[in-house]
């Protein structure tokens, strides 16, 4: 995407963010909004960051730093460290500043890239799917549903490390033994092409179905443990109470 054409999407989205929050929107639908720009950008910017926060609070209430505080201390919506106001009285540099900060390389625009979370377009075909983004008409594959598809294509995490370690968890373990994994034959009982997939803290009921609907293309059966069932009102939720 041609930089001109990113900036116009980044200008676009503050409009929205902003409506959202001045016009006291849904406060679930608003802080969703301001997760999601966090979370795909590393951090917001601390000036706008800054901005943000006291618009929110000013729309919805200062009984919602609690919330805000939580957030933060889970990563969900930080600011980017040393991205302060420029101090300069021109208010276009300090505009560009911004920009540049929101524009950079992240860790989800590598990882969407790398593991094709956001399918082209020419590649969805929803009457004869092959991917695991259908169950979000072909607009987004779960990521951690494709950790599960590239961990049984590699039999392992061979070839995976650099991925594995560009998730910012600093709780992640994994082995690297090499695993001959059952394909599959007429002759293969079906209690070989089992696969278990544990999550901790919940999954969604999206989540399974891209992970039932890998295992109709795999030839595997998933079964799935989790200690509950989210969404994303219900995370938000919890972290707020």
């Amino acid at each position: 995407m041609p930089m001109d054409a990113r900036l116009r999407w980044i200008q676009t989205e503050k409009r929205d963010e902003l409506k959202f929050i001045l016009f006291q929107a849904n406060l679930m639908q608003t802080l969703k909004l301001l997760c999601l720009l966090s979370l795909t950008s590393d951090g917001i910017p601390s000036n706008y960051f800054k901005s943000l926060k006291t618009q929110f609070l000013h729309s919805h209430g200062f009984d919602q730093l609690t919330a805000l505080f939580n957030l933060k201390k889970l990563g969900l919506m930080t600011d980017q460290e040393g991205m302060g106001p420029v101090s300069t009285p021109n208010p276009l540099v300090k505009v560009a500043a911004g920009m540049a900060a929101m524009t950079k390389q992240s860790s989800f625009k590598a990882l969407k890239k790398k593991l094709s979370l956001i399918p082209k377009t020419d590649d969805v075909n929803l009457r004869s799917p092959n991917d695991m983004s259908y169950v979000f008409s072909g607009a987004y594959s779960p990521l951690s549903c494709k950790i599960v598809e590239q961990v049984l294509t590699r039999e392992g995490f061979y070839g995976f490390e650099e991925i594995m370690r560009s998730l910012s968890s600093t709780c992640m373990t994994y082995s690297n033994v090499r695993v001959k994994l059952n394909r599959g034959t007429s002759n293969t009982p079906p209690a070989a092409r089992v696969v278990l997939v544990y999550f901790l803290g919940g999954c969604t009921y999206s989540e399974i179905a891209a992970l039932r609907f890998l295992g109709k293309l795999k030839g595997y059966r998933f079964l799935v443990a989790t200690t509950a069932i989210v969404n994303g009102n219900s995370f938000l939720q919890s972290v707020m109470d």
